[in-house]
């Protein structure tokens, strides 16, 4: 699925993080090339949830790099970022069928909140997941 993804499109998605009513932060992992990157957007996209929740926007680690803690690594530092900051809470949006990365954020304390939507591109179900910051 993530083969099918428009680099434009992504590029453009960026754009709109930055200089949006969002501020971003992105953390890269870089071991003699990039191996994965984070991008968390505060406060949280979905405006039910007010000001005092964060969301990972974006995670991605190369799959020759799974299960060698980048992806560990970086959620640290997207976690360590917001703390001080007055954020109570993380939330991300995972497809349903992505059952490895359900698994990594479940190892990390976040649980499915309920909310489920539609991925606008992919069109196929997502569920979100959410942390308390307290608790990791």
């Amino acid at each position: 699925m993530l083969d099918g993804l428009s680099v434009d499109e992504r590029a453009r998605q960026f754009q709109a993080w930055l200089g949006g009513t969002w501020s971003a932060r992105h953390f890269v992992a870089d071991e003699n090339g990039i191996v994965g990157f984070a991008t968390v957007v505060t406060p949280a996209r979905d405006a039910e949830l007010g000001a005092g929740v964060a969301e990972v926007a974006a995670i991605y680690v190369l799959a020759d790099r799974w299960r060698q803690g980048v992806g560990t690594a970086l959620m640290d530092a997207t976690v360590a970022s917001l703390c001080g900051d007055g954020y109570e809470a993380l939330v991300l949006w995972v497809l349903e069928q992505n059952t490895r990365a359900r698994a990594f954020y479940a190892a990390r304390g976040f649980a499915e909140d309920g909310a489920e939507r539609i991925e606008p591109r992919l069109q196929l179900p997502e569920l979100r997941y959410r942390v308390a910051l307290s608790t990791i």
